[in-house]
């Protein structure tokens, strides 16, 4: 088969013509006028249905790109909010730990280690109201069982004499006298100062 084109371009004001010519096996040929009404009719088909194709395209896409960006958010913003829960923990503990601390200060030689050596343990030294129970602790861990204090009178300054400047307590001095006198929020502010 062959197909065959013919197209004659117009003077101003003349239509054209567009002569088709198509044999079909066993037929004869047919011959087609068009006029320019009629191109320029089948070209704006033509190009109403290619902007058609290429705009649903488009929102297609756009609509994908929307999906990618909300997945994209929605990953992120799990991500932010197990990160925080993951912080949440690690300061719950931290005040855990040091509420513990404090509770033991003052009962033990040394508290830091005495929770340790409880380890996973720990429930079994603790009371229903989440309290230290020394005496278990103690009956377990004999040896940071405090010495006895010998009851020495304290040194009275006297009037108007101030006492000599010198290096200030340390810490650990610091954090005993917080949880002799139960000042819970000292000691924990001082054993992050620590660490």
């Amino acid at each position: 088969m062959t197909d065959e084109s013919k197209t004659t371009t117009p003077a101003p004001g003349q239509e054209s013509q567009i002569t088709e010519t198509t044999p079909a096996p066993g037929q004869e040929s047919q011959n087609k006028l068009l006029t320019q009404d009629d191109v320029d009719r089948i070209v704006a088909d033509r190009l109403k249905r290619e902007r058609e194709k290429a705009r649903k395209e488009f929102e297609a896409e756009k609509t994908e790109v929307e999906r990618r960006a909300k997945l994209e958010e929605s990953e992120r913003l799990k991500l932010e909010k197990d990160e925080a829960e993951k912080k949440a923990l690690i300061a719950e503990a931290r005040v855990l730990k040091a509420e513990r601390k404090a509770e033991l200060t003052g009962k033990v030689t040394n508290p830091e280690r005495v929770l340790l050596l409880m380890g996973d343990k720990a429930g079994d030294y603790f009371g229903e109201d989440g309290a230290v129970n020394a005496e278990t602790v103690l009956k377990d861990f004999p040896e940071y069982a405090p010495a006895a204090e010998t009851n020495k009178p304290a040194a009275t300054p006297l009037p108007g004499v101030r006492p000599a400047l010198g290096k200030p307590p340390s810490t650990e001095t610091q954090m005993r006298d917080a949880a002799k006198k139960g000042n819970v929020r000292d000691y924990i502010r001082l054993s992050f100062k620590k660490e």
